[in-house]
């Protein structure tokens, strides 16, 4: 409950329109079998409704539904019954390949699903055709043209966005939103002073990935030069189009915690030099930045002792 109290009151300093929770909310799904833990993520959820000016929206990822303890093939365990109580919370909206719109934005939450996130024959990397190939049986995700608001997408791993392969859906948003990656565990020293988007490790285990922090630009520069996967992208029905002109922001959102109690304990200590995250984004109309949409992010750091 320590954590919950400290990320109440920053959020109550923020005074947020929006939250965002990027998943990973729990270690495990078989955490809600304990009360005493669904009653702890109730009343985060609750709290954070309290906050938020207009609305919480909530989108899974794999320690939410997921069940990781098999090494052989990770289990689905999906809690319906804990979501659908969430999303029945004034203000909250769980976004399961669900979209949310009002006179300000267009919010798309997609979940991502296992077969995407564990290609056992590729290493147990993320799979980013598999990624696409489900991500476009949701008709509903994709914004209409005519929609003249900022369009956001949640996603929780921004490993599949990374890859020209998902390019085409990248491009139909003005802004993509994950988690996932933890600020690449990069100890706060850093952070300032190591420019770029360097990370020190994801969470497949992947040392120094180029890209696991701030904000980066997608445009036609970052998919001539980013080294990705080989995969055969061939087999991907190119079933839409890419949107020309579009560049999103994606958003690398650090992560309150970066190493969790199911991580490896040779990995533990890291924690220990990284400080609890809360990233605030703002989409300004300021005449001062140039670019548009426009766009700037700050990290808040809290020191664990506070």
């Amino acid at each position: 409950m320590k954590d919950i109290d400290r990320i109440s009151r920053q959020l109550e300093i923020e005074k947020p329109h929006y939250i965002y929770l990027l998943g990973d909310l729990l270690d495990s799904p078989l955490e809600l079998l304990k009360k005493y833990k669904r009653e702890e993520l109730k009343t985060l959820i609750k709290n954070c409704s309290s906050i938020a000016q207009i609305g919480v929206m909530i989108i899974l990822a794999t320690h939410d539904f997921i069940d990781e303890s098999k090494p052989d093939y990770p289990d689905l365990i999906n809690d319906t019954d804990m979501w659908q109580e969430a999303d029945k919370i004034p203000g909250v909206h769980v976004l399961n390949d669900k979209t949310y719109q009002d006179e300000k934005i267009f919010i798309a939450g997609y979940r991502q699903k296992r077969e995407a996130y564990y290609d056992l024959l590729n290493g147990n990397r993320e799979n980013a055709i598999s990624y696409k190939s489900d991500f476009l049986k949701h008709k509903e995700l994709i914004p209409e043209s005519s929609i003249a608001l900022p369009k956001i997408l949640l996603t929780h791993s921004p490993e599949p966005i990374l890859n020209p392969v998902t390019q085409a859906i990248a491009s139909h948003y003005d802004y993509i939103v994950t988690g996932h990656n933890h600020n690449g565990c990069q100890p706060i020293i850093l952070d300032d002073i190591v420019p770029g988007h360097r990370g020190i490790i994801t969470p497949k285990k992947s040392f120094l990935p180029k890209y696991a922090r701030g904000i980066v630009r997608l445009d036609e520069a970052f998919y001539s030069s980013y080294k990705y996967m080989d995969e055969d992208s061939s087999s991907v029905q190119e079933e839409l189009a890419i949107n020309p002109n579009c560049y999103p922001y994606l958003v690398f959102n650090g992560g309150w915690i970066k190493i969790q109690d199911c991580a490896p304990q040779q990995l533990q200590w890291l924690d220990s030099v990284c400080y609890r995250q809360m990233d605030v984004t703002t989409l300004t109309s300021d005449e001062q930045y140039k670019e548009k949409p426009r766009i700037y992010s700050k990290r808040k750091y809290l020191n664990k002792g506070i």
